[in-house]
């Protein structure tokens, strides 16, 4: 029996119900599930604050922001409702998740494996701008591909053990910081959301976000076997030539 016969044979078995069958639906990644999330209502907001928990929507005297979530990233749309320019510091924001704070990537750095530049947001007064924001160490580049891990996770891998662990993020609590200034006044923004549903949904309803810019082919600093090869070549030629040069200024100039 050939060697793609029983592998074929043992994947069958593997998995089978009593009747020998496997599910119709049946995914070797498993069941995908989906969070919704609500903005957190804070006992410190004063009266000119507006809290939307549904929508995701938060304003106050200097700004008006809204979020939405995909797998691995939060994403916002921030307006500057102040008289002076407003400037939001992504190098010094943050991404808590079970009370650990992540630095941020952002759309300026998402797929960037260097050390991250400062980057300000900053609005003139009714100005706005669309960014998007997710742990740095959650983006990655495995030799071959861009990753990006969920913020929770959101495949079960057919495990009955992971499943009960995504269903059980009910409840659980994430929160982005963003240090904000404001004319000549710096102040802190922290937003809470609470995770209120997970559900099931079929793969075929999974739309995966597409980042701008797109991921490049490679990250910085990772170069191709060509690129390697032609290096040593040169490397090569270069220091024989330097040793040659060598041997002609050692060399004595009457020695024939």
């Amino acid at each position: 029996m050939s060697i793609i016969r029983i592998t074929a044979l043992a994947f069958l078995s593997f998995g089978t119900g009593a009747c020998g069958v496997l599910p119709w639906n049946f995914s070797p990644r498993g069941e995908k599930y989906h969070y919704t999330y609500a903005l957190k209502m804070s006992a410190e907001d004063n009266p000119a604050v507006t809290r939307d928990q549904a929508r995701m929507l938060f304003q106050d005297e200097n700004l008006n922001i809204q979020f939405f979530f995909d797998d691995a990233a939060i994403h916002f749309r921030l307006r500057n409702l102040s008289g002076a320019n407003l400037n939001l510091d992504l190098a010094r924001s943050y991404i808590s998740i079970d009370q650990r704070a992540h630095p941020v990537c952002h759309s300026l750095n998402f797929y960037s494996d260097t050390i991250v530049r400062p980057a300000i947001l900053s609005l003139p007064p009714q100005g706005y701008t669309d960014e998007y924001v997710a742990p740095r160490e959650n983006i990655y580049f495995d030799g071959s591909k861009w990753r990006e891990k969920d913020l929770f996770p959101s495949i079960d891998r057919n495990s009955d053990t992971l499943r009960q662990v995504i269903q059980r993020h009910v409840g659980k609590s994430i929160a982005v910081g963003f240090p904000v200034v404001v004319g000549q006044t710096e102040r802190s923004y922290v937003f809470e959301f609470q995770v209120t549903a997970v559900a099931q949904i079929p793969w075929e309803n999974h739309q995966p976000p597409k980042r701008s810019p797109p991921p490049p082919q490679k990250p910085s600093g990772i170069f191709t076997l060509d690129q390697v090869t032609t290096g040593i070549v040169v490397a090569g030629l270069l220091g024989f030539s330097a040793y040659l040069l060598t041997l002609s200024k050692d060399t004595p100039a009457d020695i024939k």
